[in-house]
């Protein structure tokens, strides 16, 4: 769609008296901008409050804490930069090279973790058993996690059969009350039947 452009005055109709900054074509200024009031608000309104963060915060740990443990990580600097500065270039090369292994050691196990959890989860959707129990049987390595899923499966399968046969116990009906009800009914269609 095409956009017509209109030549009419912005901010007042033109006189034609030949007044300051009149006629056609004449630039047009916008008014001059004003300062707020004495008394206003220059601050912008409150935006918002921000959403919850999906993952609450870790809990707040105590002054002396957070101290100790920055006094722990400043001396474990400090020892690493005294160690390092001892050092021949060779012996700094493979203290670089022991670090980027242990490293890689720690991703290695964090994937290794997280391909656990997930096959443990799947397990665990396969046999029905909830998803909450996941922490529960997670093991150090996949023959410890199964063997945790086979001992918390008959756990909870005895826990399952126990509550099921509380819940049902005194309520088995008597054996001979499906015929006293089948009785009933025929004498009273019979006393019904001879009523007529």
């Amino acid at each position: 769609m095409k956009k017509h452009l209109i030549n009419r005055p912005m901010y007042g109709a033109d006189t034609g008296g030949g007044g300051a900054g009149g006629g056609i074509g004449a630039p047009v200024t916008p008014p001059a901008a004003t300062d707020p009031p004495a008394g206003a608000n220059n601050n912008p309104p409150a935006s918002p409050p921000a959403e919850p963060p999906a993952n609450p915060p870790a809990p707040a740990l105590s002054a002396d804490a957070i101290i100790n443990k920055m006094q722990a990580q400043i001396q474990a600097a400090a020892d690493e930069a005294v160690k390092k500065a001892g050092m021949s270039p060779e012996e700094k090369v493979a203290a670089e090279q022991a670090q980027r292994l242990t490293e890689l050691e720690k991703r290695e196990q964090a994937i290794a973790l997280r391909e656990l959890r997930a096959e443990t989860a799947q397990n665990l959707a396969a046999k029905n058993l909830p998803a909450e129990a996941l922490d529960v049987v997670l093991g150090a390595d996949k023959a410890a996690t199964e063997k945790n899923i086979t001992a918390f499966t008959a756990m909870f399968d005895a826990a399952v059969q126990k509550q099921v046969e509380t819940r049902l116990a005194g309520k088995t009906p008597p054996a001979g009350q499906e015929q006293k009800t089948e009785d009933t009914v025929r004498e009273q269609f019979k006393k019904a039947l001879n009523g007529f």
